[in-house]
């Protein structure tokens, strides 16, 4: 709940600009907001109880362990929504069974979750394990609509014997390949089978700022993008990379500014041995919009959990 707790912080201020400062042509129709491999859906039920119910439209929950809306209930393994639909919410919530990780699955979000959304998208992304961190930043590149992402990055991607090197190539030119942040191991039956978490501290640092590196702002914004070596950006408080004034490929949404922030927010007391605490922020349309800050100013990193790939 208190990574809950700092998205709705950071979306509910990007409700408040869209409602006060934005023209009002500019983004008339209600927001959608998209919960990335969502499993139960704690994250959805806290945003719809507390964000203002005229902005946003809906809230879809995404994740591949969703029972298929044809079915007449869940199956075994599958997460069962019911507690979703009860009377009540003040913000409806929908559930949309995808993989974030195979081509069909993404191009079935495009074409059912993200183009008929009427409005701006909010992308929200907590607890994202290894490649679906680069699938979300992809899809916040490449849809004109997506207003804000949230992300959360959390397990490196895995690397196996054989396996070939995989390079991640941004919309902004940047890239990252799966042999310089990828790692030999997970958890078996709550056993973590690999290399000492505690090495995997660099490592986790260079993944996030790869995932940094690769969000795109609108091109005027670009001179800052691909800035920092490996490491970088893990520093206190907040980093901002870049920022400035760009066409949007879409005339929806006119003329864009964009802007990303890298947050380090130390929100567990481990003695210092959490550093999963790298939270991605990018904006969109936002104008001079002033960033919120708060509970992760100054903070120092730690160490975390490290687990499978999650849903998606």
């Amino acid at each position: 709940m208190c990574e809950c707790s700092i998205i709705h912080t950071h979306t509910h201020k990007v409700m408040e600009h869209l409602e006060r400062d934005l023209h009002p042509r500019a983004h008339p129709a209600p927001i959608t907001i998209v919960d990335l491999c969502s499993g139960f859906g704690y994250l959805s039920m806290f945003l719809s109880e507390l964000l203002p119910t005229s902005r946003v439209g809906k809230i879809v929950l995404l994740d591949k362990a969703w029972p298929m809306h044809s079915q007449d209930a869940a199956s075994a393994g599958q997460i069962n929504p019911q507690h979703l639909f009860l009377d009540g919410w003040p913000i409806r919530m929908t559930t949309s069974k995808n993989n974030m990780k195979t081509p069909a699955g993404r191009r079935s979000i495009l074409k059912h979750v993200l183009e008929p959304s009427p409005g701006p998208v909010i992308l929200l992304g907590v607890h994202l394990c290894g490649q679906l961190s680069v699938r979300a930043i992809e899809m916040y590149n490449t849809l004109p609509k997506a207003t804000m992402l949230a992300l959360k990055p959390c397990c490196l991607p895995q690397l196996w014997a054989g396996m070939p090197n995989t390079v991640w190539t941004f919309a902004n030119g940047t890239s990252m390949d799966l042999e310089s942040v990828g790692i030999k191991g997970r958890f078996v039956k709550n056993v973590w089978r690999g290399p000492p978490r505690a090495t995997l501290q660099h490592k986790f640092g260079c993944w996030c700022d790869g995932l940094y590196r690769g969000i795109a702002c609108p091109p005027a914004a670009a001179s800052g993008e691909g800035r920092g070596g490996c490491g970088e950006g893990r520093g206190h408080g907040t980093i901002v990379e870049s920022e400035g004034r760009g066409q949007a490929e879409g005339p929806e949404m006119g003329v864009q500014e964009g802007r990303k922030e890298s947050e380090v927010c130390d929100l567990w007391d481990y003695g210092g041995d959490h550093y999963q605490n790298r939270f991605l922020w990018a904006y969109k349309a936002l104008g001079s919009f002033a960033l919120p800050g708060g509970p992760c100013e100054d903070e120092e990193e730690g160490l975390g959990d490290w687990g499978d790939e999650g849903n998606g």
